[in-house]
């Protein structure tokens, strides 16, 4: 007679570490797009400053951090 485990899933232990992965990835997911819809954001205000003949300045305050400022300096 074959003995088998009782518990059919996963254990306590590896339903912590994939909790904790799919945490990780959707932070790093939410933070990927977060960071490509500010960069989309900055070009099209720097592309409409350079269709009036300006030059965009865009200066932010960390690489890490979603704050920037912005301005258009004409010719």
């Amino acid at each position: 007679m074959i003995e088998g485990n009782s518990n059919s899933g996963l254990s306590l232990k590896h339903q912590f570490i994939a909790v904790i992965s799919i945490v990780v990835i959707a932070l790093a997911l939410f933070l990927s797009i977060n960071r490509y819809l500010h960069h989309k954001f900055i070009m099209e205000i720097s592309n409409q400053c350079y269709e009036t003949n300006g030059f965009p300045i865009v200066e932010r305050s960390s690489i890490f951090s979603s704050d920037f400022s912005f301005s258009c300096e004409r010719q």
